[in-house]
């Protein structure tokens, strides 16, 4: 393969990771940032044209995640070389942005780490769908106890009473309702 070639393939995959709506990025060994793609940039809200190489790995995330990306992530990815799990951006303006993050560590031929791959996606509204699934699990939970809390204190005939009272069906004997529900 020529240079030119090398060249050629080069900038078409720096303009591929351009194009890509997740945040990707790589770092060297040390943790300072070498490129971080479009998405990134304004995911975080940093400048197309701000130097990217001033800022490290914990200069992206609130403390909480850049601990555990340096203290767990890193080292998983090189030992393993992979790391994926659930850990937070945060942006220039303060918030903090909810993201499943996976870190590869690139190593040369001679087994030494080059670089830290980081593919990031915002999962801030998979986050808010769980967190209100889990909150209506709760409610409903909850209707379920009161429901039976009520039925054991509901009489057979009070309780053919209501559903008669609120159903357009003709009306049974309650004791034929009684011998249905205890079956």
């Amino acid at each position: 393969v020529s240079r030119k070639s090398t060249t050629r393939q080069r900038v078409d995959l720096r303009i591929l990771l351009d194009e890509v709506v997740d945040f990707i990025s790589t770092a060297d060994p040390n943790g300072r940032v070498g490129y971080l793609n479009r998405a990134g940039r304004r995911l975080v809200g940093i400048d197309e044209t701000a130097d990217i190489g001033q800022f490290q790995i914990a200069d992206l995330h609130p403390a909480w995640a850049a601990d555990l990306i340096l203290s767990k992530a890193v080292p998983t990815a090189l030992q393993g070389g992979v790391w994926r799990g659930e850990t937070a951006l945060a942006t220039r303006d303060g918030r903090e942005i909810p993201v499943s993050q996976v870190v590869l560590a690139h190593r040369t031929r001679q087994g030494e780490v080059k670089l830290l791959f980081t593919i990031i996606r915002d999962i801030t509204e998979q986050k808010r769908v769980r967190e209100e699934s889990a909150r209506v699990a709760r409610v409903n939970a909850v209707l379920v106890e009161i429901s039976r809390m009520l039925l054991a204190r509901t009489s057979v005939d009070d309780m053919a009473d209501l559903v008669l009272e609120h159903a357009s069906v003709p009306r049974i004997a309650p004791m034929a309702l009684s011998v249905t529900l205890t079956q």
